[in-house]
């Protein structure tokens, strides 16, 4: 049958048999679904199984501890072993940490920072990455939009949960779901999926090729749904448990008499169905065994897929795998050394503890008001053996065919016993006494957690793009200062303090009585004519800066500190950046920058590979994970400035838009701007502003940063000539395959992995100028790109170290 009639066809409600009244079993049901509304909600994990003919890849979110590379506390990578062979994968985070993960049949997929307004997820499949034969993975994005609270992974599909949405599911185009439906968990299976009804928790539907068995009457609430490759298996609030499938050999045998008295967790795979018991023991049935050596091991969370089974060690975090082939060996393989015990959460939203140690390896950045980050300890769930009646759940109803007339449902029942009434009674103040606690809870200012936000201030308000508005309230955490303060702080905005100026005014370098430097920039103040202009001009860059900075917070971005709107005045506040622009290292006087000292980008390529990835991690968040989404609309160098460390930020934010406005175009704020030589040339010939446009001005300045040349430049070196567009100049030497030629000679000639690293950026740069902007690439495939470069060029430095090393 095909899928699209399974979709349909298999559409089945579930429900448990119980002997208690229906007033009882309704407030029961009420206290579970509360309970678990909090245990359960939240249905991720850090490791994940896929398979190959040839291979199985275990891929793990490895921390700092099991990779000299991986970053301080609080960061992880993404990883994938192939078994047997042992060949390792990294997998980009584009600066934001993925948080957790999912795999299937040829692929991978990682969800990023999930705990609050917007997520993104991305997907690689193997067989394209190896198809394209490029050194680190692309992938693309998957998913962009409200935040998820589950994700699960089955053959070649990917489903997940969102409060704001039903459930959603990727690459599986056959699959029809019903508009309305809401799961508060879902499992998939090899093509199809089941999940627990949110609304009463108590039953049940599966899409697909599953047919959902037939339970009844007068349910009990569901506690948890897991799904192996053709067969499923859930847990009630009163430890019924129960499997099935469409066929009897697909549901592996489970005597009762084997079940632990509780459990964290299961995992089902080809044949094959494990449970975690609550002290932490892996037990399996069907085709996979646990091997001796894992017997008594303590594990945190376990994960199945096909004949594969792996765990995450309580003692080490580590990850153990075993299964029914060789390729982890005859008594199972210790795949990672250190990985993430689970998905980073806010700590108060951990119903049954946090896992000790967690809260070091979330770090503590990302949340509003420094709320603490951990990895929740999972919640036993209570077995009771003598309530598996029917073993398995195989037996055939009385209801006969199902819609296609050739498959039969199952039926599952399980006998639910009652304390009395006594039991009602205490029952029925248990959830008055949490629905009391909840509401006042609710009351409370929830927390948000956005992407690449910082717990170390809160952001400003969000000010309306008005001409000439009323006096603002001072925002809580963006500081307001006083004219008084800042013209003492600049000697009167004297000659003496000032470093730029531009379209909006002037900046001047002061250091605050507190001790911190910080770039002051002031509007021009009122005139008439031309000025009058400017002025107006002014005053749109003054909102767009403070409505757009303050709300966004990236290393990659310049920070906003405060403003000043007094007496006509507008003026913002920014963090100093000590080594200025870097138009002024690349276009400055010989090797000696304009901002004094010899400037590193002349000692190597990794360096200024290294300024090239910080900018574009820094456009990429405006582009990804800005909410909305924001385009820049001035990338060039000299709006790329240097910190102290040599961290390049992107600044100037005067002409920057929100993104996703149908008419935006058509808006008198949006005509088009930017600089000559950066704008990108649809753009100004169809005025339609999108993302690409960025990526248009952000390849110029990676030619600009391959080459030594000015965006528009003189033929001659001696500065003779007629002018010339740098994208004229080097991408058909880029395509030609002559990158060499273009190289920057200010620059030692690159060596080893140098080579191949600078021509990749140069391609790339030449991919992000086409003329048409859907040929582009998105900025988040131009920060892999260039995190895979600076990545060659560390081994290119470290082969050179060990070479010098071993002649001496």
């Amino acid at each position: 049958m095909p899928m699209s009639s399974h979709a349909h066809a298999g559409h089945r409600r579930l429900f448990l048999l119980t002997s208690t009244s229906t007033s009882l079993a309704f407030v029961a049901a009420v206290l579970l679904l509360i309970v678990d509304a909090c245990a359960a909600s939240r249905q991720f994990s850090t490791v994940a199984i896929s398979h190959a003919p040839n291979a199985t890849l275990v891929c793990a979110l490895v921390t700092s501890a099991d990779d000299a590379g991986a970053g301080p506390p609080g960061s992880s990578k993404l990883r994938c072993t192939s078994l047997p062979d042992g060949q390792q994968f990294v997998y980009p985070s584009a600066d934001i940490p993925y948080n957790a993960i999912a795999a299937g049949t040829d692929f991978l997929c990682g969800l990023m920072a999930p705990l609050g307004g917007h997520a993104a997820m991305r997907w690689w499949s193997f067989s394209e990455e190896f198809a394209a034969n490029r050194s680190r993975p692309v992938g693309r994005r998957l998913y962009w939009g409200p935040s998820l609270r589950s994700l699960s992974a089955g053959g070649s599909h990917a489903c997940g949960l969102s409060d704001d949405h039903g459930p959603s599911c990727w690459e599986w185009p056959r699959l029809a779901l019903p508009k309305g439906l809401d799961f508060s968990r879902i499992a998939l299976g090899h093509d199809f999926l089941c999940g627990i009804d949110k609304l009463d928790n108590t039953s049940m539907s599966c899409f697909g090729a599953m047919t959902a068995p037939s339970l009844a009457p007068a349910p009990a609430a569901f506690a948890t749904i897991a799904a192996g490759h053709r067969h499923a298996c859930a847990v009630d609030a009163e430890g019924g448990f129960g499997c099935w499938g469409d066929d009897d050999g697909d549901v592996p045998n489970v005597p009762a008499h084997e079940l632990p008295a509780d459990m964290l967790a299961m995992a089902l795979g080809n044949g094959s169905t494990c449970i975690l018991s609550g002290i932490g023991r892996v037990q399996c049935w069907g085709a996979v065994q646990v091997p001796d050596q894992y017997r008594n091991a303590d594990f945190l969370a376990i994960e199945a897929d096909g004949g594969a089974v792996c765990g995450i060690l309580r003692s080490n975090y580590s990850v153990a795998c075993w299964g029914r082939t060789d390729r982890f060996g005859t008594g199972g393989s210790l795949v990672y050394n250190s990985t993430m015990p689970g998905a980073c959460t806010h700590k108060k939203s951990c119903p049954c503890d946090i896992i000790s140690g967690s809260g070091a390896l979330c770090g503590s950045g990302g949340s509003e008001g420094g709320e603490e980050l951990a990895v929740c300890q999972a919640c036993a769930v209570r077995l009771n053996a003598s309530r598996l009646l029917i073993t398995n759940g195989r037996e055939r109803s009385a209801a006969g065919d199902d819609d296609s007339g050739k498959r039969k449902a199952r039926t599952l029942a399980v006998a639910l016993s009652v304390g009395g009434a006594g039991a009602a009674v205490l029952a029925a103040a248990a959830v008055a006494l949490y629905l009391v606690s909840y509401r006042k809870r609710d009351n409370k200012k929830t927390l948000t957690l956005r992407l690449g936000e910082s717990s170390s201030r809160r952001l400003c308000r969000d000010v309306e793009a008005t001409a000439m508005p009323a006096p603002p309230v001072p925002p809580l955490g963006c500081e307001e200062f006083t004219l008084r303060d800042l013209s003492r702080v600049t000697d009167g905005f004297s000659e003496e303090k000032k470093i730029g100026s531009g379209s909006f005014g002037s900046v001047y370098r002061a250091r605050l009585p507190d001790g911190r430097e910080v770039a002051i920039k002031r509007a021009e103040r009122s005139g008439s004519g031309g000025r009058r202009r400017r002025r107006f001009d002014a005053e749109r860059a003054f909102r767009a800066e403070l409505r757009l900075l303050s709300r966004v917070n990236h290393r990659n971005l310049v920070q906003l500190l405060g403003f000043c709107e007094e007496r006509g005045e507008r003026i913002l506040v920014f963090e100093f950046m000590p080594h200025g622009a870097l138009h002024d290292h690349l276009h400055g006087s010989g090797r000696r920058n304009d901002v004094g000292g010899y400037s590193p980008l002349f000692a190597s390529w990794e360096t200024r590979l290294r300024v090239a990835l910080d900018a574009a991690r820094g456009v990429e968040y405006l582009h990804c994970y800005a909410v909305p989404a924001i385009i820049h609309r001035d990338v060039k160098p000299s709006n790329i400035l240097l910190d102290g460390d040599w961290t390049a930020k992107v600044s100037d934010f005067g002409l920057s838009l929100a993104s996703g406005g149908t008419g935006a175009a058509a808006s008198p704020a949006s005509a088009t701007a930017g600089t000559v030589g950066y704008i990108d040339p649809e753009y100004y010939r169809l005025q339609e502003l999108t993302e690409r446009s960025d990526v248009y001005s952000f390849g110029v300045v990676l030619l600009e940063l391959v080459t030594g040349r000015k965006a528009i430049h003189r033929t001659n070196q001696d500065g003779s000539g007629s002018p010339r567009n740098v994208v004229e100049f080097a991408v058909p030497a880029v395509e030609a395959g002559s990158v060499t030629k273009i190289l920057d000679e200010r620059v030692p000639p690159p060596r080893g992995h140098e080579v191949e690293a600078v021509a990749r950026v140069a391609k790339i740069a030449s991919e992000c100028v086409r003329p048409r902007g859907r040929a582009r690439p998105i900025m988040s495939e131009v920060v892999a790109e260039l995190e895979w470069a600076v990545t060659l060029c560390e081994e290119s430095v470290v082969a050179a170290a060990g070479h010098n090393s071993s002649r001496h």
